[in-house]
């Protein structure tokens, strides 16, 4: 039977994900189905071939490596797009998959509008490849000569041909993997060198902001100010405008005077972009003055603008859900930084304990060179070490004398509580399971609670023990007093290969600064006890940094040291912001701030306080406008990931050199 709508064969073994693929795709195509490789093999020798493969990597009998690889070796079939489908996102995965053939690579879970998005793209450009190679057959100067006697048809043909070529090379260039702004500038050009059009290279792609103005994204011999030249033209005399108000494509042959393409008059096209009825932007080129387009170059605007539209669309959809995901993420970790924080309420009057500890964990496994996932990891799951002293009756937590022997042995099972609290497949669980149940092990066999030796004890047991002994003794405890940082040095490098891993104590030592430095930022007596945050070293020198000025100095050493670790977010912002693809990196670079900036002015206020300030209430206020505006990029990162633009920087730069140069320095300053 031959069906209209192109045939989609999806191979996988798992039903829950074969229905959940067949809801997201049979309303456009017909829909085959096979439960493994050899079954999807069989299934393609019979014809008409699908349009399109989607294989699961994943499967018994015959993998879809395997699958891809014989599909792509039968010349039958070699030409059928297939992509392959993974719960693995790493490169190595996707690399395999490209060399046995595969045109794209979905991870699961799967996402209805980007599966919708990738398979529309492939088809569409599987079929213009088969379309333009028989029209490149065709063009062979013997078969023009000998089937077409009017020049015209020969001209209609060719301008056919490259309209095709064209939008393959659109659609090629939509498929890299670059930045959306890299993607549409490649794509304007690819439509401004469109020789029949007779362009003479003008060109823009806008998308449209949350306030309804225009965005440049992409340009090409525009003037940089043409959004603003735009913006002030009448309703009327603005295509770009039309188009967007009519969602159809504007066309004139002649407009005059306008500045900002440096001539009197123009052609100019304006093609808007479009999700069904939701709009995303506007195309819009220039032709000389007085072109007409025919048929065949309408045609191939069209096509010009469903490319880009279904890009942009694809972009943005991938582009928010992986703001959803950041914040879904953040908000589990945050959960999770609680519940250390909370057990850490039973012991002390504040919970940075457990966030310090957290933090010189991560900055010893930096030193012994783990990964900055395992960093990460180690930075949240350490804050969870003592979890299970939610377990500890107050009598015995609480008691400032010496414990009983009995009473230390209950102490000590706040390590197998917290192992029993500490139960799930998460791997932030499983990792504070391990440091929860072996950070009281000792390197010579002396610990509890198996009395493990050496490096039978698990690598991040062995971390924490180092943090956690640190931080321990350089605080105030009902049942001690505070210790010196020096006093704690010493006795840390006295207890190599007794109580401590002996190469771990020689990275403690070679990054004991940086620990100070934390200790510092997360200092108990200036910092509001509410303010629990995790963040992350930045690998940026402060001297290196353009946007830091020893001018900014107002010799406070606290305040001074947080701004300039405000300046390195800022950096670090700036370059993230640079490559609008990432936006996962843009995520952490805000919330850094947004964390830190919390710190910080709470240090501010808790000073402030202190010393009386009478600007107390208007700095408060100062602070509060910050956070107003960091919320306004995280309205904008939620519903326009694609248009969040330098403009974040400048405005933080601006509010921050103010206010350390005007409201800092009158504040802090004399004191």
């Amino acid at each position: 039977m031959i069906h209209k709508r192109p045939t989609i064969l999806i191979v996988d073994n798992d039903p829950n994900n074969v229905h959940l693929l067949i809801e997201i795709l049979e309303e456009d195509y017909h829909i085959e189905v096979a439960c493994d490789g050899i079954a999807a093999l069989e299934v393609v020798s019979a014809t008409p071939y699908p349009g399109l493969v989607l294989v699961n990597v994943v499967m018994p009998r015959l993998n879809g490596y395997e699958v891809c690889r014989r599909l792509k070796g039968n010349p039958g079939t070699e030409l059928i797009p297939i992509i392959l489908l993974s719960d693995y996102s790493e490169s190595s995965a996707e690399v395999k998959g490209f060399e046995v053939g595969a045109v794209d690579f979905i991870t699961k879970p799967f996402s209805p509008p980007i599966v919708r998005a990738r398979v529309r793209t492939h088809l569409t450009l599987n079929r213009l490849l088969s379309d333009t190679r028989e029209l490149s057959f065709l063009t062979s100067e013997q078969l023009v000569h000998e089937t077409y006697a009017h020049h015209h048809t020969k001209e209609i043909h060719t301008q056919v041909y490259q309209s095709k070529t064209a939008v393959i090379r659109l659609l090629e260039t939509a498929l890299q993997p670059l930045s959306l702004q890299v993607q549409l500038q490649a794509i304007l050009d690819i439509v401004c060198d469109v020789s029949f059009l007779k362009m003479d290279g003008w060109g823009a792609i806008f998308l449209i902001q949350p306030n309804g103005d225009l965005a440049m994204m992409a340009h090409k011999n525009m003037d940089e100010q043409f959004p603003h030249c735009c913006a002030k033209l009448p309703q009327s005399n603005c295509l770009c405008r039309q188009a967007v108000s009519a969602r159809k494509i504007i066309f004139t042959s002649h407009v005059r005077d306008f500045t900002c393409l440096g001539g009197p008059s123009y052609g100019h096209c304006a093609i808007p972009l479009l999700e069904k009825e939701r709009l995303l932007g506007v195309l819009t080129f220039y032709l000389t003055d007085g072109y007409q387009l025919r048929p065949e170059e309408l045609q191939l605007v069209e096509e010009m603008g469903r490319v880009v539209s279904e890009l942009v669309s694809r972009r943005l959809m991938e582009a928010i859900i992986q703001v959803r995901e950041f914040e879904l993420k953040d908000t589990q970790e945050d959960i999770v930084r609680k519940l250390g924080v909370a057990a850490e309420y039973r012991d002390t009057e504040t919970g940075f304990h457990a966030i310090r500890v957290g933090q010189y964990t991560a900055r010893i496994a930096a030193e012994i060179g783990l990964s900055e996932e395992e960093q990460d990891l180690l930075r949240l799951a350490a804050t969870m070490h003592d979890v299970g002293k939610i377990g500890i009756p107050d009598s015995i937590l609480l008691n400032p004398g010496t414990l009983t022997a009995s009473e230390f042995e209950i102490i000590k099972t706040h390590t197998t509580i917290g192992a029993k609290i500490l139960v799930g497949s998460s791997h932030i669980v499983a990792t504070a399971r391990t440091i929860a149940l072996t950070h009281h092990e000792r390197w010579d066999g002396s610990g509890y609670p198996y009395s493990l030796v050496g490096k039978n004890i698990p690598l991040y047991g062995r971390l924490c023990a180092v943090a956690d002994v640190f931080d321990a003794l350089t605080i105030e405890r009902p049942y001690k007093p505070v210790w010196s940082t020096d006093r704690t040095f010493s006795l840390i490098k006295e207890q190599s290969g007794q109580h401590f891993d002996p190469e771990l104590v020689d990275a403690f030592v070679r990054c004991y600064p940086d620990i100070l430095d934390i200790k510092n930022t997360y200092r108990d007596d200036v910092t509001d006890s509410n303010v629990f945050t995790l963040l992350r070293p930045l690998n940026i020198d402060t001297f290196d940094n353009p946007l830091w000025k020893d001018d900014y100095l107002i010799g406070v050493d606290l305040i001074d040291e947080h701004h300039r670790y405000l300046f390195k977010l800022m950096y670090y912002l700036e370059h993230a912001l640079t490559d609008r693809q990432d936006i996962l990196k843009i995520c952490v670079a805000l919330k850094d701030m947004e964390n830190y900036a919390l710190i910080h002015f709470s240090a501010e206020e808790g000073l402030m306080r202190k010393y009386g300030d009478p600007d107390y209430a208007a700095h408060r206020v100062a602070h509060q406008v910050f956070f107003e505006k960091i919320q306004e990029f995280w309205a904008m990162m939620r519903s326009s990931p694609l248009l969040v633009q330098n403009n974040v920087v400048s405005f933080l730069a601006d509010w921050l050199v103010k206010h350390i140069v005007e409201v800092d320095a009158r504040s802090l300053h004399h004191h």
